[in-house]
């Protein structure tokens, strides 16, 4: 049984949110759900959806936590993660809006640790293509997108004495987010496969007060992410080999 997760075994494909509660409220959309464990900010379930069977475990925030659950789960038997969170937009995206992340900018400090910046943060690119299949195929507002994935959530709030504009001037990224980038850096060190998908809560500038976590928003993100996790499956023979 792995220390942090409290689990033995779980499905090799794995829906990881950050928040607990988001990690039971997913289970809510599965056929036969099992709670597996709950231990600290890690709450695992499991179950089916479309016939496939489906993990979920939460990650808490940021990158350090992210790497623990990651680590645990692979040693379970996952393969593949799907990153199922929020973002804010540098760009003009609308609240509600679904940013599929293809690669990173990799601004946290646990990536450090395993290998150097020069190392890219790159989404396997058969969860990428089948994140967006499933948003073109339930008609979802989407975009694909470059994350600065970053430690300081609030680095870029306006009440702060420093100069954001200039800053957000200077980024070459679409979102921004907390932990895609982990994910996808250990994922390729393992040969395992990961991608995010992210709903759009606030625009990154504007006052931090005005996050907006809508429930149909962030339901037809979980229903993306179901929807590419049951495509991924169907996909297992026949990219195996040609795609990362």
């Amino acid at each position: 049984m792995q220390y942090h997760i409290r689990c033995t075994r779980v499905p090799e494909i794995c829906l990881l949110p950050g928040d607990p509660a988001r990690a039971e409220y997913i289970s809510t959309f599965l056929e036969d759900p099992k709670c597996l464990a709950k231990n600290r900010e890690f709450w695992s379930f499991e179950g089916f959806y479309e016939g496939v069977k489906i993990g979920v475990t939460s990650t808490g925030i940021g990158a350090p936590s992210t790497a623990i659950a990651l680590e645990e789960l692979a040693r379970c038997g996952a393969k593949s993660f799907i990153r199922v969170g929020t973002c804010g937009a540098y760009k003009d995206a609308e609240i509600g809006d679904l940013a599929v992340i293809r690669a990173c900018i990799r601004n946290d400090g646990t990536g450090k640790g395993y290998v150097p910046l020069e190392y890219p943060a790159v989404a396997s690119l058969k969860v990428t293509l089948a994140l967006l299949s499933a948003c073109k195929e339930l008609n979802y507002k989407h975009f694909c997108a470059i994350s600065d994935s970053d430690d300081a959530l609030y680095a870029n709030d306006p009440f702060l004495p420093i100069d954001t504009e200039r800053k957000k001037k200077s980024f070459l990224g679409d979102v921004a987010e907390m932990e895609a980038s982990i994910l996808f850096v250990l994922s390729s060190l393992y040969s395992l496969n990961a991608g995010a998908i992210c709903s759009v809560v606030n625009r990154i500038g504007e006052s931090t007060e005005h996050f907006v976590y809508d429930k149909e928003n962030i339901e037809r993100m979980i229903r993306c992410a179901l929807k590419g996790a049951v495509i991924l499956d169907s996909w297992r023979d026949k990219y195996e080999g040609l795609l990362p």
